[in-house]
This record gives structure tokens, sequence and C-alpha cells, in this order.
């Protein structure tokens, strides 16, 4: 009994890493495929030279420079989101429409 709870245990768990990671998957999935467009890398590498330059790492100071990164990361993120955005409301008061 006590090897079928844990058994139950770990598929669960697996199963919900799993999950968590096929959601991860989807979102570098259209992340990397909208940097394959060659004008919107080549814009992004553009920004990434000009804001941080070639001679160090991307910085947390730096996030707030890289407008069109952002951008490109917003995009991704509404368009395409790895999980659903329409979870249960209700309604606080009553409203004619």
């Amino acid at each position: 009994m006590k090897v079928e709870i844990f058994l139950y245990y770990i598929v669960d768990l697996a199963d919900s890493y799993l999950s968590w990671l096929r959601h991860h998957i989807v979102s570098w999935t259209w992340a990397l495929s909208l940097l394959l467009t060659p004008c919107i890398l080549r814009n992004a590498q553009d920004e990434l030279g000009t804001v941080v330059g070639k001679d160090r790492n991307v910085e947390q100071r730096d996030i707030n420079n890289l407008v069109y990164l952002q951008a490109i990361i917003k995009e991704i993120v509404g368009l395409y989101p790895a999980g659903p955005l329409s979870l249960c409301h209700e309604a606080i008061e009553d409203c004619i429409v």
C-alpha cells in the first residue's frame, strides 16, 4: 500500500513538472520563432550593441534601456501565453448592459 501511494506521488509530481516545462517550451519556441525573423533579430542585436556593447554582459541596470527587447518579450507573452488568461470571475454587484 505504501509503495502505491509513493508511486502515485511521484507520477503526480512528474506530471506537474512536465506541465510546467511544456508551457515554458511553448513560450521559448515562439520567442525563437519571432527572433528568426531577420529584421527583428537585427534590431534586437543593434539595440544590445548600442545599450550594452560587445565588451560586457547584460546586467540588471540595462534592462530598462532595452526597450525593443522588452517589446519582443511582451509580444510573446501577449500573443502566446503559456497559461490560461480567462479565469472564473464573479460579479460583485448586478449591472444592466
